[in-house]
């Protein structure tokens, strides 16, 4: 499972088939590869996001990643993750210019 787990970080799916863009970004035969999934904003009507990929519904679950840095013995090493919020969004296909404000500021 770690190897499926890199493969996701690194753009490919479990079985090792590139990120394809559009739909699922699981599309065998295409040469349209990406490394990152769904990065249009969701207000795009003519890109690629949530609000236009047309998914299933189904457990939507992240990785993340960071580095490279070194972790050498005895020493300490601290990650600080922030999640910026913003209030009264719409949910549904909203535009995330505030959130993209909110995060840039954090």
């Amino acid at each position: 499972m770690p190897n499926e787990f890199y493969n996701y970080l690194t753009g490919t799916w479990r079985d090792g088939l590139p990120l394809t863009y559009g739909n699922s970004g699981y599309n065998p035969g295409s040469t349209d590869f990406t490394k990152y999934a769904l990065p249009s904003s969701p207000n795009n009507a003519l890109g690629w996001s949530m609000c236009t990929a047309e998914l299933p519904f189904g457990d939507r679950r992240t990785l993340q990643a960071s580095g490279p840095f070194k972790l050498l013995p005895g020493t300490t090493n601290e990650l600080i993750i922030g999640v910026p919020w913003v209030a009264g969004i719409n949910q549904a296909c909203p535009d995330i210019e505030l959130l993209l404000r909110a995060d840039k500021l954090a």
